[in-house]
C-alpha cells in the first residue's frame, strides 16, 4: 500500500496545476461605467460622427466602456434562417467604431441581435426548425465574434432577450464553446429583467448581463429615496441569482426616457408627459443603489446615436439621456471605485 503514496502523490501534483490554470483562464470581467452606443441601418456608425462621441464620452462624461450592437432578423417568427436586413450595419462601419473606442480609451462590448421582419418581438419567437435556428444563429454570432476579435473588443454579447430560446440551455452551452473558438475576451448573455432568474447555463459564461427595465416606481413624481426602496426587492432577486451562478452580475442595458412614468415602465415608448427630471433622477437612483456593490460590474445606459438626425420622430428616441442626465451620471463615473470583479 505505502509504495502507492509516491505515484498518487505525482498524479495530484500534476492535476493541480492543471485545474488551476484552466480556472485562471476564464476572462477577467472589468468594472463598467458604459453608454450604448447605436443606431441602425447601413449607414450607422458613420465614422466622424462616431470618433466625435466616443472622444466626448470618454473626456466630458467618464465613460470607460461602450456597448455597440448590430441587428439581422429573421422575417417571421417560426423562421428558422437569420439573415441581414435593413437594419444592418455595414460591417466597415462597425469594425471602425470599435477601434474609435478604442482609440479613445474605451473598453468595447459588442451586442449581435435579431429582431424579426414581421414586427414579432424577439422574446417571442418560436422556430419551425429549432437546430436549424441555432445552426444559422451561430453562423451569425460567429461572424462577429470574429470582427470583434480582430479589433480589439473587451467583451461578446451571444444573445439579448431571447426569453422563448433561452430554456434550450445545451444548445446554448454549444453554441458559447463555438464562440470562445473566436473570441478571447469575455462573453455573457443579456437576459430581460423577467426572464433572468429562469436562465439555466450562466455557468457557462464570464458573467450575468441583465436588461434591467425593472419598475422601482409606483407612480410619477416618486423621489429618489422612494426609487431607492423601489429597487429592494430587485436586488435581492438580482444578488440571488448572482449566487446561484457564481458570476458578476451587470446590466447590459438600463435607461429611462424623458417622461414622468420613466421608473414606473422603463420598457415603454409609448407617448407620456415630458419630464428630465424623473429621467435625471431614475438614473441618480440606480447609480446610489448599484454602484459600489462588490460583485456589481457595472452598467450600460441605454442610449446615445452618432447621428441622431437617424432617430427623429422614432418612438423610443427619448430613451437618450438629457444633458442633465449625463452630467449625474458623469457625478458616478468620476468615482474611480471597482475593478476587475
Amino acid at each position: 500500500m505505502s509504495a502507492r503514496f509516491p505515484a498518487i502523490a505525482v498524479l495530484v501534483a500534476l492535476l493541480v496545476p492543471v485545474a488551476s490554470a484552466h480556472a485562471a483562464a476564464r476572462p477577467v470581467v472589468p468594472f463598467q461605467r458604459g453608454m450604448t452606443v447605436g443606431q441602425w441601418g447601413p449607414t450607422a456608425y458613420e465614422p466622424r460622427s462616431t470618433a466625435r462621441l466616443m472622444r466626448t464620452l470618454a473626456h466630458r462624461y467618464h465613460v470607460d466602456a461602450v456597448t455597440l450592437f448590430v441587428t439581422w432578423t429573421q422575417f417571421k417568427s417560426d423562421s428558422s434562417i437569420v439573415v441581414p436586413g435593413d437594419k444592418t450595419v455595414a460591417r466597415g462601419n462597425l469594425a471602425r467604431a470599435i477601434r474609435s473606442a478604442r482609440a479613445a480609451g474605451l473598453k468595447v462590448l459588442v451586442r449581435p441581435y435579431i429582431d424579426p421582419s414581421d414586427g414579432t418581438l424577439r422574446a417571442g419567437i418560436g422556430p419551425d426548425s429549432v437546430p436549424r435556428w441555432f445552426d444559422s444563429y451561430t453562423a451569425f454570432l460567429l461572424r462577429y465574434a470574429d470582427l470583434a476579435q480582430r479589433n480589439g473588443a473587451t467583451g461578446f454579447i451571444v444573445g439579448t432577450e431571447m426569453v422563448s430560446m433561452s430554456r434550450y440551455a445545451d444548445a446554448w452551452r454549444a453554441l458559447v464553446a463555438k464562440v470562445r473558438a473566436h473570441f478571447k475576451g469575455f462573453v455573457t448573455y443579456q437576459a430581460n429583467w423577467d426572464e433572468a432568474a429562469r436562465v439555466r447555463w450562466w455557468d457557462a459564461l464570464d458573467a450575468v448581463s441583465i436588461s434591467a427595465y425593472y419598475p422601482v416606481a409606483g407612480r410619477p413624481g416618486e423621489t429618489i429615496p422612494q426609487l431607492e426602496r423601489g429597487w429592494r426587492r430587485w436586488k435581492a432577486e438580482v444578488q440571488a441569482i448572482h449566487r446561484r451562478s457564481g458570476r458578476p452580475v451587470m446590466f447590459g442595458e438600463i435607461g429611462y426616457r424623458t417622461v414622468t412614468t420613466a421608473a414606473v415602465q422603463p420598457w415603454a415608448i409609448e407617448p407620456a408627459p415630458f419630464s428630465v427630471t424623473a429621467q435625471r433622477d431614475a438614473y441618480d437612483a440606480a447609480l446610489r443603489v448599484w454602484y459600489r456593490v462588490p460583485w456589481f460590474a457595472g452598467m450600460h445606459w441605454w442610449y446615445l446615436a452618432p447621428q441622431r438626425a437617424l432617430l427623429a420622430g422614432k418612438l423610443g428616441a427619448d430613451h437618450a439621456p438629457s444633458r442633465n442626465t449625463l452630467d449625474v451620471m458623469a457625478h458616478w463615473y468620476r468615482q474611480r471605485r471597482g475593478g476587475p470583479r
